[in-house]
């Protein structure tokens, strides 16, 4: 009578094979998922300063995209911009209404602001009042999964990679 199935041998030479194969795919899917999480918070961000812009063109007038702990009101002081960041109308000191807020970001990234500045106001014409340029950095961080994320005058936002903070 023959009889269908794996001997105990043939299990064991495949788990073995498939716990090679793990150990060599395992470091790979690490840093695809941080370049994924890195990739999604940077395009948190860029979308911020993008709804920001069209924002003030739309409305003719001055929107301010700033830093903010609590997510109502903008952050006096610091310039690191991973605690989370809001969209409002009008200019320091004379806000209205909150349009847009995004909550602080998961995975204890660094996103400090080079100037050490937490607040930039677009106009009506879409241009701001001062270039943003943010490092972007995560735990762990290996080879360029940094970002630096610039905003120019026009209000304009690249995006490049750069190497880790040693």
């Amino acid at each position: 009578m023959n009889q269908r199935g794996l001997t105990l041998l043939e299990l064991m030479i495949t788990l073995a094979v498939a716990g090679v194969l793990f150990a060599l795919a395992a470091p790979n899917f690490r840093t695809m998922v941080q370049n994924n999480r890195i990739t999604t918070q940077v395009n948190e961000f860029v979308t911020a300063t993008t709804y920001a812009r069209s924002e003030a063109i739309r409305r003719g007038g001055s929107v301010t995209l700033c830093r903010s702990i609590d997510q109502a009101t903008c952050a006096e002081d610091g310039d690191d911009w991973a605690d989370g960041w809001a969209v409002m109308e009008g200019t320091p000191g004379d806000y209205g209404e909150v349009l847009r807020v995004w909550d602080a970001l998961t995975g204890d990234p660094d996103m400090v602001e080079q100037a050490g500045e937490n607040v930039v106001v677009f106009e009506g014409n879409g241009a701001v009042d001062r270039s943003l340029d943010i490092r972007h950095n995560i735990p762990a961080c290996s080879g360029d999964q940094a970002r630096r994320i610039r905003l120019d005058r026009t209000g304009r936002t690249n995006v490049t990679r750069q190497e880790c903070n040693p």
